[in-house]
């Protein structure tokens, strides 16, 4: 397939909660799940009943981030975050295409040199691909171009692209200049929110159960596509979840995955309930060899965490902003590294009021996304939480 129009841009006291969240508790299976680490799932396609895709059709999505249903507040630092993460982001790619162009501070442990750390490790044909695309120029300067927005439940928000056009990118380091317009901003690492005390449960997992493909791209044969995801917990700290190859795909067909543990959050960062907690689904048709692919949106959601975890922004930044700030530097940026066909990320949240909430099994019932689109191509995937001591 071609090209894919993204969203775009996002905020700021989420940047650094982001990062520091990559500390993840220890994993616990139950029966029900995988272990973490273990082989890719299966990923043998087979043709779904007209029952079964009436049955999917008419599914109603679960609860999901949606951006336009933010606070004015949670809004504005999920715009403030993006802006930074796109920012830094930025700064990293040029000092990699001409580092005396565009040199770091001599600080290693600057925020600029922790990102740009990062997109280095993309690789060199990521990178030859992607970079002209992001970037115009203009005037013997380069401006990241605009990009369009994410689909319905990706949940993103738009760049301040007032502030990332006044950047002068060839300093050495930008981040004063960010925490001028963005004066909560505070460039350092992480920490990890309060602990409550232990109770029934642990941990809360999330579980794939499988990918349904309603109408595939039509180009070239079966669908290739890559699985990726971010986890982002209940103190506003985002990690890697599990990506692999998903299998192949053409209209009408499904991949089931026995429950494929994803990734798990930590019950115990934050004291008390209703915890928040948002998993982003990212689906990639590829042309490249699977395992390439793999890697490529592995390193674009390294780069993407990298960017979001350099700065923190205060305590108490509320989780969805950061869900928002992460769907936008993906859809915004990092689709054009990782190439091919991305489609619009889905943002899956659970409200747990209790740690109670899915009793006696501690296992919710399968959850469905609504449709994830690239262009006419639709898919829409399954999944459960699962409460694990």
């Amino acid at each position: 397939m071609k090209t894919k129009d993204p969203l775009g841009r996002v905020s700021r006291r989420q940047l650094g909660l982001l990062a520091a969240g990559a500390a993840a508790a220890s994993v616990v299976t139950p029966a029900f799940a995988k272990k973490a680490g273990s082989k890719d799932p299966a990923k043998k396609a087979k043709k779904i009943t007209a029952e079964d895709q009436t049955k999917r059709r008419q599914a109603a999505p679960a609860p999901h981030l949606d951006a336009s249903k933010l606070s004015a507040t949670d809004r504005k630092h999920a715009q403030e975050l993006a802006t930074v993460g796109a920012a830094l982001l930025a700064k990293a790619l040029l000092h990699r295409r001409d580092p005396k162009t565009y040199p770091l501070p001599a600080d290693a442990n600057s925020p600029e040199a922790h990102v740009a750390k990062a997109v280095a490790a993309l690789p060199n044909k990521m990178f030859e691909r992607g970079f002209p695309k992001l970037f115009t120029a203009a005037q013997g300067t380069h401006r990241l171009n605009r990009r369009d927005k994410s689909g319905d439940g990706g949940g993103g928000v738009d760049y301040d692209h007032g502030v990332l056009d006044s950047l002068d990118f060839k300093k050495a380091s930008i981040a004063v200049d960010l925490t001028k317009h963005f004066p909560n901003i505070v460039f350092r690492p992480g920490v990890l929110g309060p602990v409550g005390p232990q109770h029934k449960y642990k941990n809360v997992q999330v579980l794939l159960e499988s990918v349904y493909c309603d109408n595939y791209t039509g180009c070239c044969g079966d669908d290739d596509m890559v699985f990726g995801s971010i986890l982002v917990g209940a103190n506003a700290h985002a990690q890697a979840g599990a990506s692999f190859f998903a299998g192949e795909f053409d209209s009408g067909s499904i991949v089931g995955y026995g429950d494929y543990l994803l990734g798990q959050f930590s019950l115990s960062t934050t004291s008390g309930y209703p915890k928040d907690f948002f998993t982003i689904f990212q689906l990639t048709e590829t042309d490249d060899g699977d395992q390439d692919a793999v890697n490529h949106v592995r390193d674009g959601i390294n780069a993407v965490l990298a960017a979001v975890g350099t700065a923190v922004g205060g305590v108490g930044a509320a989780v969805a902003a950061v869900a928002a700030a992460v769907v936008s530097l993906i859809t915004g940026i990092i689709s054009v590294f990782i190439g091919d066909d991305i489609f619009a990320p889905w943002s899956a949240w659970l409200r747990l009021n209790s740690e109670t909430q899915f009793d006696p099994s501690g296992l919710s019932p399968v959850q469905y996304t609504g449709w994830i689109t690239y262009g006419d191509a639709r898919y829409q995937i399954a999944y459960r939480w699962a409460m694990v001591a």
